[in-house]
């Protein structure tokens, strides 16, 4: 989302430090007449409070008077926090005004900042744009983590008239949590963004080249004898969808239409003034947008981010990453629940089956909130249901378990010390699947990780200092076992890793890893140092998600920052990263150093440069499970290039280049993207992606010579082609109408195949054998004379491929009252796979539209009862 993806640039790069300020205060007053909102502050309670004003510009200058005046007033009584924001501007008719979706606050906005605990750690942030757009953002660890999903029930209101424009906002206390007190200090700040200038000022001082964002805010006092409320929010829901897909011929249970009704209940409890509980039952995920189409063609799975509105809100508690630069790699990754079914029943020809696309979640339970002391306590329970496939064997009905009934549980504690300079936390997990069918003993019965987390500033918050540490444990039966020291993570059975042992005996593994880094994160020239360290047995993949393991890493970042116009020059940002790799063997891997540079311009166009340089890497996993390989060295360049973002049509191109010394590997790719503001109310997108790679080093499979295990290697010619269209139609910032849809096109084709034979020798024609006469294809397989005695050592099927894919979703969505919405689904789903080798588009376009595709038609609405 743009809004979020631009507010979360701001915030880290405009986090703030300042030396030496005096926190400015603002007094509330308590009123009995309350306002109502609707933006034209002509309430006699506005006219009896003074107003703040003197914003300071942030950017693109620090420590400015912002160029157009700002002013601001605050009351409240039991119930609500009312905000009046005045954005004055000479010339009303340059406002820049965009109506869009809830949270997609693009620019020319107005913010408000509180934070209820004074703890200078946290926040809640409101946010209006001039055309009433709504969005809302709950901010943490001091500015450096943010949960975009968090939505509360407020409300605010805009007009625009000759003075500029002006916001107007009521905040229920029982969207806030805070301590009880006879008075409430609370901190605060007021932000603005002027979207023709490009340019953001708050109420306080906030220079851009600093570290931390919220111990800088502002004090609001005054706040007499309020009372922490308890939210109360029940969604019952009910859902129906038509699924039209092409009958199979014979296969019971795909006749060409399903239709489904279902129903359940979302809610939120106030359990005290400052624990909530959210909880799911029956949930129905099915207007989350699919995952987009990609075919992988590395060892490790590809990974897909959280959708589901249930597990990202709020996850900023129980977000656990591996490392201390925050990635993909999670000790707690909720797609693991509710996923695709483990198992899949063995079929034999006039066999059918129904087995279902995900698992149901009978109920699931959050609950978040806070101690009067400080402690942050986030608790997820859920229960997935014990799945069933129907079977047709030759016309004989029967039922088997493709997925256990599994009980997931996470609790993760943080602790903010010292005003925020010291934070300390940890979480736990645990799968506990039931497992009493003997075809599902590959699966672990049980699975914990456990992690702890410190980080500390030191004085005046110059230096940083992060550790975290965490480990698993898996049990299960020794097939299960075996088959998880086998998997793309381990490797145990790698010929040459004699500091592993793949023991076929084991019913448990365990393992370990870590992160620790030490930096300069504030001022124009910043640092820092980093080692991690994954242990060959660590397995977090039951609710986690982890890649490859048996690693040790250290890393050295430089970096240098121009935050102020200068030349022609806005801002200026230069970053030199230095890495070592090796295994827990001792085994250096590689090395490797990237120098980037990232300008924009005073005109706003933007301009990103960088070279990457890696040594010859000495690979673990490329023969999956097969000796180590020695793979050259490679360097990689690009360029990106952004038009000015405060035009209705802007856009950007990027472009990157690589290949190694021996020209063994090269590779090119460009994306583009082009945005067009049609209207106030309408905007498109279009947004382009081609790549080609050519690489001697792709694996192919691995074959049985004789007792003796051979892997296959070949080089791969590899095209990508795919364009994403977006269209966002938005009547109201309550009703919108939105549109995605995604052709895409892969292939590869393979040839001068290859069995390796000292994978490690430093003489690259010596790592192999290459086949010349002595392979053959026919019907779509090779055959291998290895020995070349005229006789069939090995054969493996022709890995050429194309895969073509087209996806489109259409959501109707209304919000006809907070928190109640009613949504309209239309999503097309077609892709076609051949064993062809190059993408021809006319050729690729042909086949899927001689494809009948799967048509999901669905219609969801929910309707809000709370107080």
């Amino acid at each position: 989302m743009k809004f979020f993806r631009i507010i979360i640039i701001s915030f880290i790069l405009l986090s703030a430090f300042l030396l030496g300020a005096e926190a400015r205060e603002y007094i509330a007053v308590r009123t009995s007449n309350p306002p109502v909102i609707d933006g034209k502050l002509d309430d006699a309670c506005w006219e009896t409070v003074t107003s703040s004003r003197d914003f300071r510009m942030h950017s693109p200058y620090d420590d400015r008077p912002a160029t157009f005046d700002t002013e601001f007033s605050v009351i409240y009584d039991d119930n609500n926090l009312y905000i009046a924001v005045r954005a004055h501007d000479p010339n009303p008719d340059k406002i820049f005004r965009q109506i869009a979706r809830r949270d997609h606050v693009e620019t020319e906005f107005i913010s408000v900042c509180i934070d209820s605990y004074h703890d200078k750690n946290t926040c809640y942030c409101f946010f209006v744009n001039a055309s009433g757009v709504m969005g809302d953002l709950f901010v943490s660890k001091n500015g450096g983590s943010l949960d975009d999903s968090w939505d509360a029930i407020w409300w605010a209101k805009t007009q625009i008239d000759e003075e500029g424009w002006i916001a107007e906002f009521r905040i229920p206390l029982s969207q806030l949590r805070f301590v009880n007190a006879d008075e409430q200090i609370w901190g605060f700040d007021v932000m603005r963004s002027v979207h023709r200038n490009s340019e953001e000022s708050f109420w306080m001082e906030h220079p851009q080249d600093a570290s931390g964002f919220i111990h800088n805010f502002g004090i609001l006092r005054g706040l007499h004898n309020i009372k922490a409320r308890k939210v109360m929010d029940i969604y019952p829901y009910a859902v129906s969808n038509l699924d039209i897909y092409e009958a199979e011929e014979g296969n019971p249970y795909m006749d060409g239409t399903d239709i489904k009704f279902n129903g359940g209940i979302d809610g939120k409890i106030g359990l005290t003034n400052n624990f909530t509980m959210d909880f799911t039952i029956n949930p129905d995920f099915g207007q989350v947008e699919a995952d987009p189409a990609t075919v992988n063609l590395t060892a490790f799975e590809t990974f897909f981010g959280e959708r589901r509105p249930f597990f990202i809100e709020g996850n900023n508690i129980t977000s656990f990453s591996l490392d201390v630069n925050g990635g993909e790699e999670q000790l707690f990754h909720s797609r693991r629940i509710g996923r695709s079914p483990h198992y899949w029943p063995s079929l034999g020809n006039n066999d059918y089956a129904k087995v279902p696309r995900a698992t149901d979640i009978l109920g699931a339970a959050k609950i978040t909130g806070r101690t009067e002391s400080g402690l942050n306590i986030g608790i997820v329970e859920v229960v997935t249901q014990k799945e069933y496939a129907d079977i047709s064997r030759s016309g004989v009905e029967s039922r088997e378990t493709v997925e256990p009934l599994t009980n997931y549980t996470i609790v993760a504690l943080r602790q903010d010390l010292n005003q925020g300079s010291t934070q300390v936390g940890g979480i736990l997990t645990a799968v506990n699947r039931n497992l009493n069918e003997e075809h599902l003993d590959f699966l672990h019965k049980q699975a914990y990780t456990g992690g702890f987390d410190l980080r500390h500033y030191g004085k005046d918050r110059l230096w940083r200092a992060d550790i975290r540490t965490y480990g698993s444990y898996v049990q299960g039966s020794k097939n299960a076992i075996s088959l998880t020291q086998l998997s793309s993570s381990h490797l145990f059975q790698r010929p040459d890793a004699d500091w592993i042992n793949y023991d076929t005996s084991r019913t448990y593994l365990m393992g370990h890893g870590g992160s620790a880094r030490i930096g300069k994160f504030s001022g124009a020239l910043q640092a820092a140092f980093k080692v991690q360290w994954k242990s060959p047995g660590l397995e977090l993949n039951d609710v986690g998600f982890v890649g490859g393991t048996d690693n040790i890493s250290q890393n050295i970042w430089l970096n240098y920052r121009k935050n102020e116009p200068f030349s022609i020059f806005r801002n200026f940002n230069t970053t030199l990263t230095q890495w070592n790799n090796w295994n827990f063997g001792g085994l250096h891997q590689n090395s490797g150093i990237k120098l980037q540079m990232e300008t924009r311009f005073k005109n706003l166009m933007g301009l990103d440069l960088g070279i990457e340089v890696n040594s010859k890497f000495l690979s673990s996993t490329a023969l999956r499970g097969g000796p180590r390989l020695l793979m050259p060295g490679s360097q990689y360049t690009w360029m990106w290039f952004g038009t000015d973002y405060t035009k209705d049509l802007h856009g950007w191109m990027l472009f990157i280049g690589g290949a190694n010394k021996d020209g063994l590997h090269h590779s090119q790719r460009f994306e583009s993207e082009i945005y067009w503001k049609i209207s106030q109310n309408v905007n498109m997108s279009v947004c382009a992606n081609w790549g080609q790679t050519h690489d001697v080093f792709q694996y192919v499979t691995k074959v049985d010579y004789y007792g003796d295990l051979r892997y296959i290697l070949a080089q791969i010619h590899q095209e990508l082609a795919s364009i994403q269209l977006g269209i966002n139609v938005n009547i109201t910032p309550e009703i919108s109408l939105e549109y995605r849809g995604r052709p895409y096109f892969v292939s590869g084709k393979y040839n001068d195949f290859k069995v390796v034979t000292d994978g490690d020798n430093p003489v690259y024609e010596d790592r192999f054998d290459l086949f010349t006469d002595n392979i053959t294809l026919n019907n779509g397989v090779y055959y291998c004379d290895e020995d070349r005695n005229a006789s069939l050592d090995y054969s493996f099927n022709n890995p050429n491929f194309i895969y073509s894919s087209f996806q489109s979703n259409l959501v109707f969505r209304w919000e006809y009252q907070p928190g109640s919405t009613l949504f309209l689904v239309w999503s097309l789903n077609n892709d076609v796979g051949s064993d062809g080798n190059r993408i021809i588009l006319s050729e690729n376009i042909q086949a899927l539209n001689d494809e009948i595709p799967y048509n999901v038609f669905l219609m969801k609405v929910s309707y809000r009862l709370g107080r």
